[in-house]
Protein backbone atom coordinates (compact mmCIF):
# COMPACT_ATOMS: atom_id res chain seq x y z
CA UNK A 1 0.00 0.00 0.00
CA UNK A 2 2.96 2.55 0.59
CA UNK A 3 4.29 1.56 -2.49
CA UNK A 4 1.16 1.79 -4.31
CA UNK A 5 0.55 5.45 -2.71
CA UNK A 6 3.99 6.84 -3.24
CA UNK A 7 4.60 6.07 -6.82
CA UNK A 8 0.64 7.03 -7.68
CA UNK A 9 1.40 10.06 -6.12
CA UNK A 10 4.56 10.95 -7.17
CA UNK A 11 3.70 9.98 -11.07
CA UNK A 12 0.55 12.67 -10.14
CA UNK A 13 2.95 15.43 -9.39
CA UNK A 14 5.34 14.86 -11.69
CA UNK A 15 2.62 15.32 -14.46
CA UNK A 16 0.93 18.11 -12.73
CA UNK A 17 4.36 19.74 -12.84
CA UNK A 18 4.63 19.08 -16.77
CA UNK A 19 1.17 20.34 -17.68
CA UNK A 20 1.82 23.94 -16.06
CA UNK A 21 5.28 24.03 -17.28
CA UNK A 22 6.50 22.22 -20.01
CA UNK A 23 3.85 20.94 -22.16
CA UNK A 24 2.82 24.16 -24.02
CA UNK A 25 6.39 24.93 -24.59
CA UNK A 26 8.04 23.80 -27.74
CA UNK A 27 11.09 22.05 -25.88
CA UNK A 28 10.24 18.40 -26.99
CA UNK A 29 13.42 17.34 -26.75
CA UNK A 30 13.49 17.95 -22.92
CA UNK A 31 9.76 17.08 -22.27
CA UNK A 32 10.66 13.83 -23.50
CA UNK A 33 13.79 13.50 -21.44
CA UNK A 34 11.06 14.64 -18.51
CA UNK A 35 8.63 12.69 -18.66
CA UNK A 36 10.42 9.36 -19.47
CA UNK A 37 12.98 9.81 -16.53
CA UNK A 38 9.82 10.96 -14.25
CA UNK A 39 7.93 7.64 -15.19
CA UNK A 40 10.91 5.62 -14.14
CA UNK A 41 12.38 7.34 -11.41
CA UNK A 42 8.79 7.75 -9.67
CA UNK A 43 8.33 3.97 -10.16
CA UNK A 44 11.79 3.03 -8.47
CA UNK A 45 11.63 5.76 -5.73
CA UNK A 46 9.77 4.26 -3.13
CA UNK A 47 11.37 0.96 -2.92
CA UNK A 48 14.96 3.10 -2.47
CA UNK A 49 14.31 4.56 1.03
CA UNK A 50 17.38 6.73 1.66
CA UNK A 51 18.34 7.68 4.09
CA UNK A 52 21.85 9.55 6.25
CA UNK A 53 23.58 6.48 6.34
CA UNK A 54 23.22 6.71 10.23
CA UNK A 55 24.97 3.85 11.68
CA UNK A 56 23.59 2.20 15.11
CA UNK A 57 26.78 0.87 16.57
CA UNK A 58 25.61 -2.03 19.01
CA UNK A 59 26.46 -2.61 22.62
CA UNK A 60 29.58 -5.35 23.42
CA UNK A 61 28.33 -9.02 24.26
CA UNK A 62 27.95 -9.89 27.84
CA UNK A 63 30.03 -12.86 29.01
CA UNK A 64 28.89 -15.92 29.05
CA UNK A 65 29.76 -17.04 32.21
CA UNK A 66 27.40 -15.88 34.64
CA UNK A 67 26.41 -16.44 38.66
CA UNK A 68 22.56 -16.22 37.81
CA UNK A 69 21.05 -19.77 37.08
CA UNK A 70 17.61 -18.81 36.62
CA UNK A 71 16.01 -20.14 33.58
CA UNK A 72 12.43 -18.98 31.75
CA UNK A 73 11.61 -22.53 32.28
CA UNK A 74 10.99 -20.79 36.04
CA UNK A 75 9.00 -18.35 35.13
CA UNK A 76 5.17 -18.75 35.99
CA UNK A 77 3.50 -16.01 33.71
CA UNK A 78 -0.20 -14.90 34.29
CA UNK A 79 -1.70 -15.40 30.97
CA UNK A 80 -4.60 -14.07 29.64
CA UNK A 81 -5.86 -14.55 26.49
CA UNK A 82 -7.29 -11.71 24.54
CA UNK A 83 -7.70 -12.37 20.83
CA UNK A 84 -8.07 -15.63 18.43
CA UNK A 85 -7.49 -14.69 14.82
CA UNK A 86 -8.44 -17.24 12.19
CA UNK A 87 -7.49 -17.24 8.21
CA UNK A 88 -9.71 -15.40 6.41
CA UNK A 89 -12.57 -17.67 4.90
CA UNK A 90 -12.54 -15.66 1.91
CA UNK A 91 -8.97 -15.12 0.47
CA UNK A 92 -9.04 -11.58 -0.63
CA UNK A 93 -5.08 -11.15 -0.86
CA UNK A 94 -5.07 -14.25 -3.21
CA UNK A 95 -8.06 -12.75 -5.31
CA UNK A 96 -6.52 -9.60 -5.85
CA UNK A 97 -3.31 -11.53 -6.99
CA UNK A 98 -5.08 -13.61 -9.00
CA UNK A 99 -6.47 -10.69 -10.46
CA UNK A 100 -3.16 -8.78 -11.06
CA UNK A 101 -1.62 -11.71 -12.64
CA UNK A 102 -4.86 -12.24 -15.16
CA UNK A 103 -4.73 -8.60 -16.17
CA UNK A 104 -0.91 -8.73 -16.42
CA UNK A 105 -1.09 -12.21 -18.72
CA UNK A 106 -3.27 -10.54 -20.97
CA UNK A 107 -1.49 -7.44 -21.49
CA UNK A 108 1.61 -9.48 -22.32
CA UNK A 109 -0.32 -11.72 -24.79
CA UNK A 110 -1.41 -8.49 -26.44
CA UNK A 111 2.14 -6.94 -26.09
CA UNK A 112 3.54 -10.06 -27.82
CA UNK A 113 0.65 -10.76 -30.78
CA UNK A 114 1.55 -7.01 -31.57
CA UNK A 115 4.80 -7.06 -31.84
CA UNK A 116 4.62 -10.42 -33.30
CA UNK A 117 2.28 -9.13 -36.01
CA UNK A 118 4.82 -6.28 -37.11
CA UNK A 119 7.36 -9.21 -37.25
CA UNK A 120 5.48 -11.41 -39.46
CA UNK A 121 4.78 -8.49 -41.32
CA UNK A 122 8.26 -7.25 -41.91
CA UNK A 123 9.67 -11.23 -42.23
CA UNK A 124 6.95 -12.23 -45.12
CA UNK A 125 7.37 -8.96 -47.41
CA UNK A 126 9.58 -7.93 -49.84
CA UNK A 127 11.01 -4.32 -49.64
CA UNK A 128 12.98 -1.69 -50.85
CA UNK A 129 14.91 0.80 -49.50
CA UNK A 130 14.03 4.71 -49.64
CA UNK A 131 16.08 7.47 -48.00
CA UNK A 132 17.43 4.91 -45.54
CA UNK A 133 13.91 3.45 -44.43
CA UNK A 134 12.45 -0.14 -45.98
CA UNK A 135 9.74 0.25 -47.41
CA UNK A 136 6.88 -2.73 -47.09
CA UNK A 137 3.79 -1.81 -48.56
CA UNK A 138 0.05 -2.40 -47.31
CA UNK A 139 -3.10 -2.06 -48.44
CA UNK A 140 -4.35 1.28 -46.44
CA UNK A 141 -4.49 4.70 -48.50
CA UNK A 142 -3.57 7.60 -46.43
CA UNK A 143 -1.89 6.12 -43.04
CA UNK A 144 1.69 5.32 -43.24
CA UNK A 145 3.34 3.79 -40.15
CA UNK A 146 6.73 3.29 -38.83
CA UNK A 147 8.91 0.21 -36.51
CA UNK A 148 12.17 1.52 -36.50
CA UNK A 149 13.62 1.53 -39.80
CA UNK A 150 10.32 0.27 -41.64
CA UNK A 151 8.16 2.42 -43.04
CA UNK A 152 4.64 0.62 -43.77
CA UNK A 153 2.89 2.43 -46.46
CA UNK A 154 0.55 2.05 -49.46
CA UNK A 155 2.62 2.75 -53.15
CA UNK A 156 -0.08 5.01 -54.41
CA UNK A 157 0.90 7.17 -50.89
CA UNK A 158 4.83 7.29 -52.45
CA UNK A 159 3.42 8.75 -55.81
CA UNK A 160 2.36 11.88 -54.41
CA UNK A 161 5.68 13.57 -54.03
CA UNK A 162 4.54 16.00 -51.78
CA UNK A 163 3.04 14.17 -49.57
CA UNK A 164 5.76 11.32 -49.68
CA UNK A 165 8.18 13.77 -48.60
CA UNK A 166 6.38 15.21 -45.68
CA UNK A 167 5.58 11.68 -44.86
CA UNK A 168 9.79 10.05 -44.82
CA UNK A 169 10.42 12.92 -43.14
CA UNK A 170 8.09 12.45 -40.25
CA UNK A 171 8.83 8.57 -40.21
CA UNK A 172 12.64 9.54 -40.17
CA UNK A 173 12.18 11.64 -37.72
CA UNK A 174 10.84 8.51 -35.50
CA UNK A 175 13.36 6.64 -36.59
CA UNK A 176 16.33 8.31 -35.87
CA UNK A 177 14.91 9.02 -32.58
CA UNK A 178 14.52 5.77 -31.64
CA UNK A 179 10.50 6.13 -30.58
CA UNK A 180 9.90 2.53 -31.34
CA UNK A 181 12.33 2.21 -28.28
CA UNK A 182 10.23 4.22 -25.71
CA UNK A 183 6.92 2.72 -27.42
CA UNK A 184 8.18 -0.73 -26.70
CA UNK A 185 9.05 0.12 -23.19
CA UNK A 186 5.93 1.84 -22.21
CA UNK A 187 3.96 -1.28 -24.02
CA UNK A 188 5.80 -3.68 -21.70
CA UNK A 189 5.64 -1.50 -18.61
CA UNK A 190 1.92 -1.27 -18.72
CA UNK A 191 2.03 -4.66 -18.87
CA UNK A 192 2.77 -5.34 -14.87
CA UNK A 193 1.84 -1.34 -14.06
CA UNK A 194 -1.48 -1.74 -15.86
CA UNK A 195 -3.45 -0.62 -12.72
CA UNK A 196 -1.32 2.63 -12.12
CA UNK A 197 -3.71 5.29 -14.39
CA UNK A 198 -0.77 7.39 -14.64
CA UNK A 199 1.18 4.77 -16.87
CA UNK A 200 -1.31 4.92 -19.12
CA UNK A 201 -1.32 9.17 -18.91
CA UNK A 202 2.35 9.11 -19.41
CA UNK A 203 1.72 6.80 -22.35
CA UNK A 204 -0.61 9.47 -24.38
CA UNK A 205 1.65 12.48 -23.52
CA UNK A 206 5.32 10.40 -23.97
CA UNK A 207 3.41 9.51 -27.69
CA UNK A 208 1.85 12.89 -28.46
CA UNK A 209 5.37 14.29 -27.65
CA UNK A 210 6.81 11.54 -30.01
CA UNK A 211 4.38 13.55 -32.71
CA UNK A 212 5.60 17.13 -32.10
CA UNK A 213 9.09 16.00 -32.43
CA UNK A 214 8.39 14.63 -35.91
CA UNK A 215 6.51 17.33 -36.82
CA UNK A 216 8.98 20.04 -36.01
CA UNK A 217 11.63 17.21 -37.88
CA UNK A 218 9.54 18.34 -41.04
CA UNK A 219 9.08 21.67 -40.91
CA UNK A 220 12.83 22.27 -40.42
CA UNK A 221 13.23 19.86 -43.58
CA UNK A 222 11.80 22.71 -45.52
CA UNK A 223 7.76 21.40 -45.78
CA UNK A 224 5.78 24.43 -46.22
CA UNK A 225 3.83 24.71 -42.79
CA UNK A 226 0.31 25.11 -44.13
CA UNK A 227 1.08 22.40 -46.99
CA UNK A 228 1.96 20.10 -44.31
CA UNK A 229 -1.22 21.07 -41.93
CA UNK A 230 -3.25 20.43 -44.90
CA UNK A 231 -1.72 16.79 -45.22
CA UNK A 232 -2.93 16.47 -41.46
CA UNK A 233 -6.17 17.11 -41.81
CA UNK A 234 -6.40 15.05 -44.89
CA UNK A 235 -5.53 12.01 -42.99
CA UNK A 236 -7.47 12.12 -39.98
CA UNK A 237 -6.36 10.37 -36.70
CA UNK A 238 -5.90 6.58 -37.27
CA UNK A 239 -4.20 4.14 -34.76
CA UNK A 240 -3.25 1.03 -36.77
CA UNK A 241 -1.69 -0.89 -33.42
CA UNK A 242 -0.06 -0.10 -30.40
CA UNK A 243 3.77 -0.54 -31.17
CA UNK A 244 4.31 1.59 -34.45
CA UNK A 245 4.68 5.21 -34.79
CA UNK A 246 1.84 6.85 -37.26
CA UNK A 247 1.67 10.18 -39.15
CA UNK A 248 -1.78 10.71 -37.93
CA UNK A 249 -1.54 8.73 -34.88
CA UNK A 250 -2.15 11.71 -32.68
CA UNK A 251 -5.44 14.16 -32.13
CA UNK A 252 -4.81 16.71 -35.15
CA UNK A 253 -5.71 19.99 -33.05
CA UNK A 254 -3.21 19.72 -30.77
CA UNK A 255 -0.29 19.05 -33.43
CA UNK A 256 -1.68 21.65 -35.91
CA UNK A 257 -1.55 24.13 -32.36
CA UNK A 258 1.88 23.34 -31.76
CA UNK A 259 3.12 23.34 -35.15
CA UNK A 260 1.83 27.46 -35.44
CA UNK A 261 2.63 28.26 -31.88
CA UNK A 262 5.95 30.57 -31.09
CA UNK A 263 8.63 29.56 -29.03
CA UNK A 264 9.40 31.06 -25.75
CA UNK A 265 12.39 32.89 -25.81
CA UNK A 266 15.79 30.27 -24.18
CA UNK A 267 15.81 32.16 -20.90
CA UNK A 268 12.05 31.76 -20.29
CA UNK A 269 11.84 28.06 -21.61
CA UNK A 270 14.85 27.25 -19.80
CA UNK A 271 13.76 28.88 -16.75
CA UNK A 272 10.28 26.96 -16.67
CA UNK A 273 12.84 23.59 -17.09
CA UNK A 274 15.07 24.26 -13.91
CA UNK A 275 11.56 25.45 -11.77
CA UNK A 276 10.29 21.43 -13.33
CA UNK A 277 13.82 19.91 -12.44
CA UNK A 278 13.94 21.25 -8.69
CA UNK A 279 10.55 20.60 -7.69
CA UNK A 280 10.78 17.39 -9.05
CA UNK A 281 13.81 16.58 -7.20
CA UNK A 282 11.46 17.30 -4.03
CA UNK A 283 8.81 15.03 -5.43
CA UNK A 284 11.65 12.14 -6.02
CA UNK A 285 13.43 12.74 -2.33
CA UNK A 286 9.50 12.45 -0.59
CA UNK A 287 8.89 9.44 -1.97
CA UNK A 288 12.75 7.65 -1.66
CA UNK A 289 13.93 9.48 1.54
CA UNK A 290 13.24 8.57 4.95
CA UNK A 291 12.44 11.19 7.07
CA UNK A 292 15.26 12.44 9.24
CA UNK A 293 14.23 11.24 12.50
CA UNK A 294 14.07 7.48 11.19
CA UNK A 295 17.68 8.24 9.24
CA UNK A 296 19.55 5.43 11.51
CA UNK A 297 18.39 1.56 11.03
CA UNK A 298 15.40 -0.18 12.93
CA UNK A 299 17.12 -1.96 15.36
CA UNK A 300 15.81 -5.55 16.72
CA UNK A 301 17.00 -7.49 19.04
CA UNK A 302 16.20 -11.43 18.62
CA UNK A 303 16.18 -13.81 21.66
CA UNK A 304 16.48 -17.36 20.26
CA UNK A 305 15.09 -19.03 23.29
CA UNK A 306 16.74 -21.07 25.71
CA UNK A 307 20.05 -22.78 24.57
CA UNK A 308 22.91 -24.36 25.85
CA UNK A 309 22.00 -26.76 29.02
CA UNK A 310 18.61 -25.38 28.67
CA UNK A 311 16.98 -27.08 25.80
CA UNK A 312 13.08 -25.89 26.40
CA UNK A 313 10.87 -28.50 25.02
CA UNK A 314 12.08 -31.28 22.79
CA UNK A 315 14.88 -29.87 20.52
CA UNK A 316 13.18 -26.07 21.14
CA UNK A 317 16.42 -23.90 21.65
CA UNK A 318 18.05 -25.80 17.93
CA UNK A 319 14.79 -24.43 16.15
CA UNK A 320 14.66 -21.03 17.79
CA UNK A 321 18.28 -20.26 16.64
CA UNK A 322 18.02 -21.90 12.76
CA UNK A 323 14.81 -19.50 12.27
CA UNK A 324 16.60 -16.49 14.16
CA UNK A 325 19.88 -16.98 11.91
CA UNK A 326 17.42 -16.67 8.89
CA UNK A 327 15.88 -13.51 9.91
CA UNK A 328 19.33 -11.71 10.88
CA UNK A 329 20.54 -12.99 7.32
CA UNK A 330 17.79 -11.14 5.68
CA UNK A 331 18.42 -8.40 7.50
CA UNK A 332 21.66 -7.74 5.59
CA UNK A 333 20.50 -6.06 2.66
CA UNK A 334 17.75 -4.24 4.88
CA UNK A 335 17.40 -1.02 6.50
CA UNK A 336 16.45 -3.58 9.41
CA UNK A 337 19.34 -4.49 11.95
CA UNK A 338 18.98 -7.43 14.24
CA UNK A 339 21.27 -8.28 16.92
CA UNK A 340 20.88 -11.84 18.01
CA UNK A 341 21.34 -12.66 22.07
CA UNK A 342 22.72 -15.85 21.21
CA UNK A 343 24.02 -16.65 17.74
CA UNK A 344 25.36 -20.53 18.83
CA UNK A 345 23.86 -23.27 21.45
CA UNK A 346 24.80 -20.90 24.55
CA UNK A 347 23.07 -21.29 27.63
CA UNK A 348 22.26 -17.09 28.53
CA UNK A 349 20.55 -16.74 31.60
CA UNK A 350 17.14 -14.85 31.97
CA UNK A 351 18.75 -11.84 33.57
CA UNK A 352 21.81 -11.43 31.18
CA UNK A 353 18.99 -11.55 28.39
CA UNK A 354 17.62 -8.93 29.82
CA UNK A 355 20.53 -6.84 30.87
CA UNK A 356 21.61 -7.61 27.28
CA UNK A 357 18.38 -6.35 25.24
CA UNK A 358 18.23 -2.81 28.01
CA UNK A 359 22.11 -2.33 27.19
CA UNK A 360 21.70 -2.09 23.26
CA UNK A 361 18.61 0.16 23.88
CA UNK A 362 16.78 -1.28 20.17
CA UNK A 363 13.57 -0.41 18.54
CA UNK A 364 12.15 -3.61 19.23
CA UNK A 365 12.62 -6.73 21.26
CA UNK A 366 11.26 -10.40 19.67
CA UNK A 367 11.78 -13.20 22.01
CA UNK A 368 11.39 -16.87 19.27
CA UNK A 369 10.00 -20.23 21.58
CA UNK A 370 8.48 -22.65 20.09
CA UNK A 371 5.59 -24.57 22.31
CA UNK A 372 4.14 -27.78 24.01
CA UNK A 373 1.15 -28.80 25.47
CA UNK A 374 -0.99 -32.13 26.59
CA UNK A 375 -2.98 -32.10 23.92
CA UNK A 376 -1.83 -33.22 20.77
CA UNK A 377 -4.70 -31.16 18.91
CA UNK A 378 -3.46 -27.82 20.03
CA UNK A 379 -1.92 -25.89 17.45
CA UNK A 380 -1.14 -22.86 15.90
CA UNK A 381 1.17 -19.21 16.50
CA UNK A 382 0.86 -17.60 19.97
CA UNK A 383 1.70 -14.09 20.52
CA UNK A 384 2.79 -13.05 24.29
CA UNK A 385 2.74 -9.22 25.17
CA UNK A 386 3.30 -7.23 28.74
CA UNK A 387 -0.10 -5.98 29.97
CA UNK A 388 1.55 -2.99 31.33
CA UNK A 389 4.55 0.41 30.98
CA UNK A 390 4.75 2.64 28.03
CA UNK A 391 4.85 0.17 24.88
CA UNK A 392 1.85 -1.95 25.73
CA UNK A 393 -0.30 -0.72 23.03
CA UNK A 394 2.64 -0.76 20.42
CA UNK A 395 3.29 -4.28 21.94
CA UNK A 396 -0.10 -5.15 21.24
CA UNK A 397 -0.08 -4.35 17.28
CA UNK A 398 2.70 -5.82 16.86
CA UNK A 399 1.75 -9.17 18.58
CA UNK A 400 -1.38 -8.70 16.35
CA UNK A 401 0.87 -7.96 12.77
CA UNK A 402 2.75 -11.17 13.57
CA UNK A 403 0.01 -13.29 13.84
CA UNK A 404 -1.52 -12.20 10.93
CA UNK A 405 1.49 -12.44 8.55
CA UNK A 406 1.86 -16.33 9.74
CA UNK A 407 -2.11 -16.79 9.56
CA UNK A 408 -1.28 -15.63 5.65
CA UNK A 409 0.53 -19.21 4.51
CA UNK A 410 2.39 -20.77 7.79
CA UNK A 411 -0.87 -21.37 9.79
CA UNK A 412 -4.66 -20.97 9.97
CA UNK A 413 -5.25 -20.30 13.94
CA UNK A 414 -3.11 -17.33 15.85
CA UNK A 415 -3.84 -16.33 19.69
CA UNK A 416 -2.68 -13.11 21.70
CA UNK A 417 -2.23 -13.39 24.99
CA UNK A 418 -0.94 -11.04 27.26
CA UNK A 419 1.88 -12.37 30.17
CA UNK A 420 4.21 -10.99 32.83
CA UNK A 421 7.09 -13.17 31.03
CA UNK A 422 10.48 -11.43 32.26
CA UNK A 423 12.03 -10.56 29.37
CA UNK A 424 9.14 -8.59 28.13
CA UNK A 425 7.76 -6.85 31.63
CA UNK A 426 11.51 -5.53 32.38
CA UNK A 427 12.73 -4.17 29.26
CA UNK A 428 12.42 -0.92 28.25
CA UNK A 429 10.86 -1.32 24.60
CA UNK A 430 7.68 -2.64 22.83
CA UNK A 431 8.60 -6.29 22.72
CA UNK A 432 6.13 -9.44 21.24
CA UNK A 433 7.49 -13.20 22.25
CA UNK A 434 6.58 -15.74 19.91
CA UNK A 435 5.75 -18.95 20.50
CA UNK A 436 5.70 -20.46 16.74
CA UNK A 437 3.65 -23.50 17.26
CA UNK A 438 3.41 -26.62 19.36
CA UNK A 439 6.02 -29.45 18.72
CA UNK A 440 3.64 -31.47 20.57
CA UNK A 441 1.05 -31.54 17.18
CA UNK A 442 2.10 -33.39 14.65
CA UNK A 443 1.67 -30.70 11.60
CA UNK A 444 3.16 -27.93 13.85
CA UNK A 445 5.98 -30.18 14.82
CA UNK A 446 6.86 -31.09 10.82
CA UNK A 447 6.76 -27.65 9.88
CA UNK A 448 8.96 -26.21 12.70
CA UNK A 449 11.60 -28.62 11.82
CA UNK A 450 11.26 -28.48 7.95
CA UNK A 451 14.23 -26.12 6.72
CA UNK A 452 12.17 -24.91 4.21
CA UNK A 453 9.75 -23.98 6.44
CA UNK A 454 11.92 -22.85 8.86
CA UNK A 455 13.03 -20.00 6.08
CA UNK A 456 9.59 -19.01 5.31
CA UNK A 457 8.18 -18.53 8.79
CA UNK A 458 11.51 -16.24 9.33
CA UNK A 459 10.40 -14.25 5.89
CA UNK A 460 6.63 -14.17 7.50
CA UNK A 461 8.39 -12.54 10.54
CA UNK A 462 10.74 -10.33 8.74
CA UNK A 463 7.73 -9.06 6.99
CA UNK A 464 6.25 -8.52 10.08
CA UNK A 465 9.07 -6.67 11.22
CA UNK A 466 8.94 -4.37 8.27
CA UNK A 467 5.37 -3.65 8.96
CA UNK A 468 6.22 -2.94 12.93
CA UNK A 469 9.39 -0.74 12.06
CA UNK A 470 6.31 1.56 9.97
CA UNK A 471 3.68 1.40 12.83
CA UNK A 472 6.44 2.19 15.21
CA UNK A 473 8.26 4.97 13.06
CA UNK A 474 4.82 6.64 12.56
CA UNK A 475 4.12 6.66 16.58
Amino acid sequence: MDYLFYSISGLALSFLLYLFFLKREKNFHFNRFYLLATLVLCLIAPTLELDWNSQYIPAEKFRLESSFTTLETLEEPDEKSIMLLQKEKFPFRKIFLILYLFGSALFLFRFSRNLSKILILIKNKKFEIVDGFKIIETKEKGNPYSFFNYLFINPSDLNNKTFANSIINHELAHSKQLHSVDIIFLEFLSCFFWFNPFIWIYKREILENHEYLADSAVIKAGIDIEIYSSQLIQCGDFLKQPLISGFSFIKTKNRLTMLHKEKSFNFLSGLKASIVLILFAGVFAISSFSPAKNSKPFVVVVDAGHGGRDSGSLNEKEINLKISRHLQDLSKADDIQIILIRENDDFVTLQDRINFVNTQKPDFLLSIHSNVFTDPEKRGVEAFYANKGLHKDLSLLSSEILIKQHLKEITDKGEIKTANFKILSETTMPGVLLELGFLSNKSDAARLNDPGHQKLIASNIYAGLQEIKSSIQKK
